[in-house]
């Protein structure tokens, strides 16, 4: 996997905040990247046509945890660059089990709109799947991530979808 500068746009909040979107999609996708002194906490892990986990060590490599907010397919697609997820109960059975999507719609949203050189030369969309996984850690209302200089709180918001965590 490859990472393109061009399509990723990082934006510094502060010393340990950063938000790195995906603004040439349509979807114009947003993950958080939060700094600690133990640990780094990604939020959401992007639609997946590029590598956002070899892209987000050089801003800080120190190891680093996901949270997902919940199991749509534009805040999962670079989940198997990550060993430790974590997200909510019912989130954890969809990544276990698949989401609910049919792969074909996913594929076929991934790349709507695109120009042919926004899809790097090495992607397939008829290869591209959702991995699934037994490495969810499930966090529940009120969970805290101690990233050290700073504390994360894990809070329900259902709405959006029923498993959503904020």
């Amino acid at each position: 996997w490859s990472v393109n500068m061009s399509w990723y746009d990082i934006d510094k909040i502060d010393n340990k905040t950063y938000v790195i979107s995906e603004n040439r999609h349509w979807h114009k996708f947003n993950t958080y990247y939060l700094i600690g002194e133990k640990y780094n906490l990604v939020i959401d892990c992007g639609i997946g046509l590029y590598s956002i986990k070899n892209l987000i060590k050089n801003i800080d490599d120190k190891k680093m945890r996901l949270v997902l907010t919940h199991m749509h397919w534009d805040h999962i697609g670079n989940i198997k660059e990550f060993d430790n997820i974590y997200l909510s109960q019912k989130g954890n059975y969809y990544l276990k089990n698949g989401i609910k999507m049919p792969i074909e719609r996913v594929r076929k949203l991934l790349v709507r709109n695109l120009k042919e050189e926004d899809i790097p030369d090495y992607f397939d969309v008829e290869n591209y799947y959702i991995e699934t996984s037994d490495k969810g850690n499930i966090v529940k209302d009120g969970y805290k991530f101690d990233l050290g200089n700073r504390t994360i709180e894990v809070i329900d918001t259902p709405g959006h979808t029923d498993h959503h965590i904020s």
